[in-house]
């Protein structure tokens, strides 16, 4: 019974769409997948680990977008920011900031992604999709 609605001109049909998850690939500056054991200085995803409670996940070949990939991702807050800090193996840490914003349309309420930042860096290019491609400076 449309969450979210402030009168209910959508009938029984749910009208709430949660915020959405952050995914994104970590590669090289060749391009390499540094999540793929078969890449030089990969990073072992048993043992990545988010630093602050937050809930960075793996996302395994074969599902999603651009299913060829291991990919990270993780879930952000409703209408607001999230901070992560992730530990890729014992010397290299990095920092995730991420950004979405309430919106309402008729009786539906939906979030959209407003920014991403990894170590600082801005990613602007891919906000509509929530699927980022993170190159790392090894």
């Amino acid at each position: 019974m449309g969450t979210g609605c402030v009168r209910n001109d959508c009938g029984n049909i749910a009208c709430f769409t949660p915020a959405p998850a952050i995914v994104f690939e970590l590669r090289d500056t060749l391009g390499r997948d540094l999540l793929n054991p078969a890449t030089p200085n990969y990073y072992d995803t048993t043992k990545i680990k988010e630093l602050n409670n937050g809930n960075v996940g793996i996302v395994p070949k074969g599902s999603g977008k651009n299913p060829n990939r291991i990919k990270l991702g993780f879930t952000t807050s409703f209408g607001g920011e999230t901070n992560l800090i992730v530990k890729l193996n014992a010397t290299d840490q990095d920092t995730i900031f991420a950004a979405n914003v309430e919106l309402k349309k008729d009786c539906c309420t939906y979030f959209e992604t407003t920014a991403f930042k990894y170590n600082q860096q801005n990613y602007t290019d891919s906000l509509k999709s929530s699927y980022f491609i993170v190159v790392k400076k090894l």
